[in-house]
């Protein structure tokens, strides 16, 4: 926790071992793909975490990726940062599910690795690719834990919250600004299935509909390209609807897309998937004022996992955290301390 915190961490580098860094290669969409994995010195074993990281734009080189991986290796972890081509092109494709499988296997198959105190971890998108892939029959039974921060529950539900721009809060809905990471990897993937003129007419009008203003703290929306729908397919229509659509249409745009992109939709929809993980421990985490995600995602996957032993859902408020007004101390620490309390089982059940 104090490693990913955004104060100094040099107590905590001298008070354990430099974690080992090396490249795992794994089976991916274009062949063969790297990894990097962060583990103790120690031979172990040591319980595994593949750490799914979503659409991360700036690789898993970033500070804050790096970060991540040395922390979780400092606390006896082996850590395996998963590389998702297609996440990093912003787009979500549903061979990700089975990639992020095969890459479980590999991680529990080195023998530094105890399979039986092992899971995943995964962050955003990543977070509900990882819950999809831990209900896999290759390797659910194999899969003791996993940890979701701020995942979607179903891309028909997140669809509607980004037409809408509104968020579940409690028993209302309030506006929404959809974050333009949010926009664009929605942009691409409900055009990843169309053919390759009209993803791209589609993806040159609609990409910088939403972006950021120029100090990178505004959110601004701008009319969308021009685009003739004559000039598309059947498809292509259909997929324009989607993407034109507002609160009061965009049901109606979802169930006239094509059999096969709503097959798409479902089977990238964690919702559908969470009765068949095995995992004795699944803890959700989400931030109720996140802009990539709306937190009632994770509401709606906290609604149908409830009542199950082992589940536990978290909701902070640090991201409503504004410097120098907003920020109050106590309320920083008492935040601090549900996220800890949140992460907590995970480490007293797999570490020793």
């Amino acid at each position: 926790m104090l490693k990913m915190l955004p104060i100094p961490s040099g107590q905590v580098d001298r008070v354990t071992k430099r974690p080992v860094v090396e490249t795992l290669w794994l089976t991916t969409h274009g062949g063969r793909g790297e990894a990097d994995l962060y583990r103790p010195p120690s031979g172990g074993p040591h319980p595994g975490v593949l750490v799914i990281l979503g659409v991360v734009p700036a690789g898993v080189e970033h500070p804050l990726v790096t970060r991540l991986g040395d922390a979780l290796a400092r606390a006896g972890f082996a850590a395996l940062l998963h590389r998702s081509t297609t996440m990093r092109d912003l787009r979500l494709d549903p061979g990700d599910i089975g990639e992020l499988a095969a890459a479980y296997e590999t991680l529990i198959g080195q023998p530094f690795v105890d399979a039986s105190r092992s899971g995943m971890l995964g962050v955003c998108v990543g977070a509900s690719f990882g819950l999809m892939a831990a209900a896999s029959p290759r390797i659910r039974d194999r899969v003791t834990f996993v940890f979701a921060y701020a995942p979607y529950s179903s891309m028909w539900t997140l669809a509607m919250d980004i037409a809408s721009g509104t968020r579940a809060l409690g028993d209302v809905r309030e506006p929404w600004d959809v974050d333009p990471l949010t926009w664009q990897t929605y942009v691409r993937s409900v055009t990843d299935w169309l053919i390759p003129a009209d993803a791209a007419r589609l993806r040159e009008a609609f990409e910088d509909r939403i972006t950021w203003d120029a100090s990178k703290t505004v959110i601004v929306r701008s009319p969308t390209g021009h685009i003739d729908p004559s000039q598309l397919s059947v498809d292509g229509r259909a997929a324009f609807r989607l993407l034109t659509a507002g609160a009061d249409d965009v049901e109606g745009a979802l169930r006239e897309l094509p059999r096969a992109a709503k097959e798409r939709l479902t089977t990238m929809s964690p919702v559908s998937y969470v009765n068949d993980i095995a995992a004795p421990r699944i803890m959700l985490l989400h931030d109720r004022y996140d802009h990539v995600i709306p937190v009632g995602e994770s509401r709606r996957l906290w609604s149908v996992l409830s009542g199950r032993p082992g589940a536990s859902y978290t909701e902070m408020g640090l991201q409503h955290l504004r410097m120098p007004n907003g920020l109050s101390p106590l309320r920083l620490a008492r935040e601090i301390a549900k996220t800890y309390l949140a992460w907590y089982p995970l480490f007293r059940a797999t570490t020793t």
